[in-house]
């Protein structure tokens, strides 16, 4: 919408009286007192182009609320701005509690390096849950198999790893959680390669989290 400026001319707006004016005030007195005491029958007539710099944006229903749009929140033709405002407050909040109640699932990846130290990996919300997938294919790993995938809990300290035979904690790797990172510390030292898991050299991991 355009803000109105006037030129200040005195001829912005047009006014209109009844047809008998003259003979009801015949006198400046007449007009006076009718003017002072409220009853001096007006219109506002019309805007005259002329005494504007900028003709501003016309106030009427039509422009602050359609029928069309009032029928799209169940309100018919008397309706208001603010009983559409009214109106949209519980939909957001119908629609806030239905996203909360779904599993949001987002992805990433990451290359292992093969080497000992860490690796942080950053989320763009606090996770709940973070599954890691691929086969770590350590040759000579003590296990019947590699490892396949990994599970992550947010806040707690160890890695749950998947093999043939079960499920494992990740011997000596700690798990260290902020609101949006995971620090995995894969110790250089640890039996049987164990700090290849999730580290590979070389190889993409890809992860999901909810």
């Amino acid at each position: 919408m355009t803000d109105g400026i006037i030129k200040g001319t005195g001829n912005s707006r047009y006014l209109k009286s009844v047809a008998n004016f003259m003979a009801l005030y015949p006198t400046y007195e007449a007009f006076a007192q009718a003017l002072i005491a409220g009853t001096l029958p007006v219109d506002l007539y019309g805007v005259n182009a002329g005494g504007w710099q900028v003709r501003g944006s016309d106030i009427n229903k039509a422009s602050l609320l359609k029928d069309a749009t009032a029928s799209l929140y169940g309100k018919g033709t008397t309706a208001t701005v603010d009983d559409i405002l009214a109106a949209i407050r519980p939909l957001i909040t119908a629609a806030q509690t239905t996203a909360d109640s779904k599993a949001l699932i987002s992805t990433g990846s990451f290359t292992g390096s093969g080497t000992g130290g860490s690796r942080s990996i950053s989320f763009s919300r606090r996770p709940k849950i973070v599954f890691f997938t691929g086969n770590d294919d350590i040759d000579g790993y003590a296990r019947d198999e590699d490892p396949t995938f990994s599970i992550a809990i947010y806040g707690q300290t160890t890695i749950i790893t998947s093999y043939a035979s079960g499920l494992y904690k990740m011997l000596g790797v700690n798990a260290v959680w902020s609101d949006r990172s995971l620090k995995i510390s894969f110790p250089s030292d640890v039996v049987s390669n164990q700090n290849l898991i999730l580290n590979a050299p070389g190889k993409t991991y890809h992860y999901a989290y909810i």
